[in-house]
């Protein structure tokens, strides 16, 4: 049921209710950004101090690629209280972890078998996700199925930029490191983790998603392939980064391109295998498995109800999906905006104006944006609408010039103001809407704040 159509009203005259600006800017916090890709990643004293001059409350770095993430705790030590580190491993860059199913014992990956079962012409239709004792399995025969003509030209592609191919980093390896970075960073989360069924593999010498969409004379060689990172693939990482992140109680944001319905089946593998500590909603059924592992602690969420929090980043899915996903999660699962993804078309007329931001003051260019708003999809609009007001948060997404997340933060803010309703019993407008929002990220974020630290 699609909520009904916003009712607006102008806040002109209201100013006068805020004792500051700050008192809007201040409470919100960027929950997905990638400032560790500021200035080619080159200059992270840089990033660092325009993310401390931001008006905004605060940014979470997300991590990338494996460079990425000594980045990210690069950042969070020269700006402790304005950045929430994040780390984890961008579905883009799934193709350099190798997975073996033998246990135990030493192993060499060879590189041109490797990139050979991870990389693929097309996707299977689909991908089964099942539970078998504990353990995550893919239809890995559907999944590899080649037919020997498109065989021959990815060896051929491989052949061609062998030298050029990184070696593979066994998961195992990848997961140590991991949950080292997330032990000694008190209060940081996972991401950017997920799976993307769109995207084709590049190789290039600045591996994040800021310069993989850049041209390549701004981020150094980039070879474009035709071939996509198995989707089996890259749901086996995403599993084994989402257990660590139930296992440590820790909050995740999550990508998600094309691939809903192999979301929907590991969120249910999930909860099989972890039951209340993963969902937060207790049940007889899971009560038992959730109990079995005595040597881990239940996590004490900042919440009532416990589980593991879980934010869809700039997501463009339609209501029913929304809520499909709701119900699976129905106190754990969060939804965050940008107004990068969510441009197209213009907002309505009656957007409320707003007073500016308190820092950095607007260039000539934010001006020139201000007299000429963004254009906003209503495929966006429709999601924000269907969004619960208190499952909804802010991100910018963004890249480059940490400068800037203040006037991209504020836009989603602007667009997110003229879609909510308005009644004589709640009010729209920024204060309670700023209000709610800091809420939101304070329930999304607090269980980080509980597990600073391995349960072992």
């Amino acid at each position: 049921m699609m909520p009904p159509e916003p009712s607006t009203r102008s806040l002109q005259g209201e100013e006068e209710e805020y004792d500051s600006q700050e008192e809007i800017w201040g409470r919100l916090t960027d929950v997905h950004c990638h400032a560790n890709d500021a200035f080619e990643g080159e200059d992270l004293a840089r990033a660092a101090a325009e993310i401390g001059g931001l008006g905004t409350g605060q940014v979470c770095v997300m991590s990338s690629s494996l460079d990425s993430q000594w980045k990210t705790e690069q950042l969070r030590a020269l700006q402790p209280h304005k950045v929430v580190p994040a780390f984890g491993l961008h579905p883009w860059f799934s193709a350099t972890i190798s997975i073996t199913n033998e246990e135990g014992g030493q192993r060499i990956v060879d590189r041109r078998d490797h990139y050979r079962r991870v990389l693929t012409k097309r996707h299977p239709p689909l991908v089964v996700v099942q539970a078998k004792k504990s353990k995550l399995r893919h239809d890995d025969e559907v999944a590899h199925q080649k037919d020997d003509e498109a065989e021959e030209l990815l060896l051929a592609w491989i052949d061609r930029h062998l030298h050029l191919l990184p070696d593979p980093t066994p998961l195992e390896h990848f997961l140590t490191d991991l949950r080292a970075r997330l032990v000694r960073s008190p209060g940081s989360m996972i991401g950017e983790v997920g799976l993307d069924k769109l995207f084709t593999f590049h190789i290039h010498p600045r591996s994040s998603p800021s310069a993989a969409g850049s041209p390549s004379g701004q981020s150094g060689m980039i070879i474009r392939s035709k071939y996509k990172v198995l989707i089996a693939h890259q749901l086996h990482i995403l599993h084994a980064q989402m257990s660590l992140a139930i296992e440590l109680g820790r909050p995740v944001s999550l990508h998600c391109v094309q691939a809903s319905t192999e979301l929907l089946g590991l969120l249910e593998v999930l909860t099989d295998q972890w039951g209340p500590r993963f969902t937060g909603v207790p049940s007889t059924r899971n009560a038992l498995h959730a109990s079995s592992e005595p040597h881990r602690k239940q996590p004490a969420s900042g919440s009532e109800h416990g589980g593991v929090n879980l934010c869809w980043h700039s997501p463009t899915v339609s209501p029913e999906l929304i809520q499909q996903i709701l119900r699976k999660l129905p106190r754990t699962f969060y939804f965050s905006y940008s107004s990068h993804l969510a441009a197209l078309h213009p907002p309505s007329s009656s957007s409320q104006p707003l007073p500016p931001p308190p820092s950095p003051s607007p260039s000539s260019q934010d001006e020139k944006k201000q007299k000429n708003p963004p254009l906003y999809s209503s495929r966006a609009r429709r999601a924000i609408q269907a969004t619960p007001i208190d499952r909804l948060l802010l991100e910018s997404d963004h890249g480059q010039h940490p400068a800037t997340i203040d006037r991209k933060l504020r836009d989603i803010f602007r667009l997110v103001l003229s879609l909510q309703p308005s009644t004589p019993d709640q009010p729209n407008n920024a204060l309670h809407l700023a209000a709610q929002i800091e809420a939101n990220w304070h329930r999304f974020y607090s269980p980080a704040l509980v597990h600073p630290s391995s349960p072992h």
